[in-house]
C-alpha cells in the first residue's frame, strides 16, 4: 500500500501531492490494478491533515479514470498510468490563472462542497442537525460594569466541519467555546448547538479547556473509569484506552504527576472516549511537543474521517491548522470578523502588488494596503477584474489571517455555506 509523505513547504497543493505521489506509484508498480489505497483515516492519521483533502486527491484521481470508488470496500486501482493517456487537470493543477487563484479540479484544494466526508452514525447515534453551532447577535459581558468579551457575533458552522477558530489574546476565543459547551449564559442574542440550546446538547458535546482541569488526586486508569461512569451510553474505552497508550502513560500514575503535555493527552482521552458529535478544544496543543502535536492532531482528524465529528479548535497559531481545518472564524475584539470555509475566502481576496505610486484600486474592497519603498502590495477583495498591469497572487491563511487583524477597520465577511451536505462515498 502506498505511503503518502506531505511537504508543507513545497508550495504545491497537498491534494496535488497526494495525486503525484499515486501516479509515481502507478509507474514504479508499487500500486497495480485491483490494489486498494489507504482509507482517508488512514492517511490522515499518518499525515494530519484534513480529511476532504484525501477526498478530493482520490476524486481527481477517479476523474482521470485511474481508480475507482466502490461503495463500502474503498477505493482501488482501475488501470496502469501507462495504459491510456490521463486527462488533464482544467487549468493545470496547481496553476494561477489571470486572477491569482490557484486553478485546478473542484472548488478548493480542500474539498469543496462535493467532497464532504460521509458522517457513519454509531449504534445509539443519531444526527439531528446539519448545523453544529449557529450564533445570531450573540454577546456576552461579564459583571453589569464589566468589559464586553463577545459582542453581535453572527456565523454558521455546518456539522462535519473542521474548524479553526483564530484571533490574538483577549479576542473572546475561549469565551465562545465555553458558550458552545454551556458552561456559561449568554448575555445577547442566540446561539444553537447541534439543533438545540447548549445545555441540551451537553451529553453529544466534547470540550477540553485550556487549563486541561482534571482531578489531581486520580490516576490515569481512575480518570478514564470516571469518564466510562459519566457516558455510559456512549463511552468508547478503546479509543481512550489508545490515546493514553500512545503517550505512553502509566495508568497507575496521578494526574499531579503528569507534565502538560500529559495531562492534556489525558483529557484528550477523556473528551474522544465520550464520542462526542461535537469537539470543542481551546488551544488543545499548546503544552504538546511537535511529535505529539503531530500524532494527536492525526488521531483528531482520524475522528473526523470515520464518525464525521465536528471539531472546533481555537488557536494562536495559524501555520498548525492550515492543513488540518477546512472552516474558519476569525474573532477580533469581541467580534467575527471572517467566517466560512476556508477555500471561499480565500478566493474571495487577492494579494496585488505594483509601483508604489500606483492607483486603481477604488472599485474594490481594500482589506490592507502598504507601500515598502517604491513598491505597493494590497490585499483586496475584488468587485471585478484589476485595471491595468497589477501583480495578482492568491493569499496564503496567514496572510489573510494577520491582514484581518492588522486592519480591524475591514469589513467583515462571512461566506454563507450550504444549507445542504453532499457526502463522498
Amino acid at each position: 500500500m502506498v505511503e503518502y509523505r506531505i511537504d508543507r513547504h513545497s508550495g504545491v497543493a497537498t491534494y496535488v501531492q497526494i495525486v503525484q505521489q499515486t501516479k509515481q506509484a502507478l509507474r514504479l508498480g508499487l500500486l497495480r490494478p485491483g490494489d486498494r489505497l489507504p482509507t482517508a483515516r488512514e492517511v490522515v492519521e499518518a499525515t494530519a491533515i484534513n480529511p476532504n483533502t484525501v477526498l478530493k486527491a482520490y476524486r481527481e484521481l477517479e476523474r482521470e479514470g485511474l481508480v475507482e470508488a466502490r461503495r463500502g470496500l474503498g477505493t482501488f486501482v482501475r488501470r496502469s498510468l501507462g495504459a491510456a493517456p490521463p486527462i488533464p487537470p482544467a487549468g493545470g493543477a496547481g496553476a494561477v490563472d489571470g486572477t491569482g487563484r490557484r486553478g485546478g479540479p473542484g472548488p478548493g484544494r480542500r474539498g469543496g462542497p462535493l467532497h464532504r466526508r460521509t458522517r457513519q452514525a454509531l449504534p445509539g447515534r443519531t444526527f439531528m442537525s446539519d448545523t453544529a453551532l449557529e450564533a445570531t447577535g450573540l454577546g456576552k459581558r461579564f459583571g453589569r460594569r464589566g468589559g464586553r468579551a463577545l459582542r453581535d457575533c453572527g456565523f454558521r458552522l455546518p456539522a462535519g466541519r473542521v474548524c479553526a477558530v483564530v484571533g490574538p489574546n483577549g479576542a473572546g476565543k475561549s469565551t465562545l467555546l465555553a458558550l458552545a459547551a454551556g458552561l456559561l449564559p449568554a448575555t445577547e442574542g442566540r446561539l444553537t448547538v447541534l439543533g438545540t440550546t447548549p445545555a441540551a446538547a451537553r451529553a453529544r458535546v466534547g470540550y477540553v479547556a485550556q487549563d486541561k482541569p482534571l482531578y489531581p488526586q486520580l490516576t490515569v486508569a481512575e480518570t478514564l473509569r470516571m469518564g466510562a461512569d459519566l457516558n455510559p451510553e456512549r463511552w468508547d474505552a478503546d479509543t481512550a484506552g489508545r490515546i493514553v497508550a500512545a503517550g505512553p502513560l502509566d495508568p497507575g500514575a496521578r494526574i499531579r504527576s503528569l507534565s502538560g503535555g500529559q495531562r492534556t493527552r489525558v483529557a484528550l482521552a477523556l473528551a474522544l472516549g465520550k464520542r462526542p458529535e461535537l469537539l470543542l478544544l481551546d488551544e488543545p496543543m499548546a503544552d504538546l511537543d511537535p511529535l505529539a502535536r503531530h500524532e494527536l492532531m492525526g488521531t483528531l482528524m482520524a475522528e473526523a474521517a470515520q464518525y464525521g465529528t465536528t471539531i472546533v479548535m481555537s488557536s494562536h497559531v495559524v501555520a498548525e491548522l492550515e492543513d488540518s481545518c477546512d472552516h474558519l472564524l476569525l474573532v477580533g475584539d469581541g467580534r467575527v470578523r471572517l467566517a466560512g470555509e476556508i477555500d471561499d475566502l480565500l478566493a474571495a481576496h487577492l494579494r496585488v502588488s505594483g509601483p508604489a505610486e500606483k492607483a486603481g484600486l477604488d472599485a474594490h474592497t481594500l482589506v490592507e494596503d502598504r507601500v515598502t519603498g517604491r513598491q505597493r502590495t494590497a490585499l483586496i477583495r475584488p468587485a471585478g477584474p484589476l485595471d491595468g498591469d497589477w501583480q495578482a497572487s492568491a493569499p496564503t491563511l496567514e496572510e489573510l489571517v494577520l491582514a484581518h487583524l492588522r486592519n480591524p477597520q475591514a469589513p467583515a465577511l462571512g461566506t454563507a455555506p450550504a444549507a445542504t451536505e453532499e457526502s463522498a462515498a
